[in-house]
């Protein structure tokens, strides 16, 4: 039961998967962390992004109109996420390593939520966001300790 001091600050949290796959490694962190945020009183929402269908960025525009509000124009699957992500108090975004880099859902997701959120003009205020929303990066790789030691472990 939490006390009435953490009911008053509790918080909204996305959960991003940006691997395929919604049984392995990526969602066995994404769910510790759900596990986690949901412990200190947050309503945690998982969003696999392979069942959606979205793009990344079109380079519309329409975010860097003077005055625009930090949001992403482009509708599909994904909007509402975005939309989502500038009312929660915290969001991560969980990734398989391939071959070196993140999912390209992971990039597509990217794309979307830093482009939109950002002015071309310089100075006190680059991002257009108003609020700190704490977030997080949740990797993971398959690979054996030998190949991972090897291949990125700098001597």
């Amino acid at each position: 039961m939490l006390s009435s001091s953490a009911k008053r600050f509790s918080s909204k949290v996305l959960l991003f998967n940006a691997s395929p796959r919604t049984k392995n490694n990526t969602m066995r962190l994404i769910k510790a962390a759900k596990e986690g945020a949901e412990s200190v009183g947050a309503d945690v929402e998982i969003v696999n992004l392979f069942q959606l269908k979205f793009k990344g960025c079109n380079s519309c525009l329409m975010c860097k109109k003077d005055k625009a509000p930090p949001k992403c124009y482009q509708r599909d699957d994904l909007s509402k996420y975005l939309d989502k992500v500038l009312d929660c108090t915290g969001f991560a975004i969980g990734s398989p390593v391939y071959m070196g880099n993140l999912s390209s859902s992971f990039f597509q997701l990217y794309e979307r939520l830093t482009y939109s959120n950002m002015r071309y003009e310089h100075g006190p205020r680059f991002l257009k966001l108003t609020k700190k929303i704490n977030t997080g990066l949740l990797l993971s790789m398959g690979a054996g300790q030998n190949t991972f030691d090897q291949n990125y472990i700098k001597n």
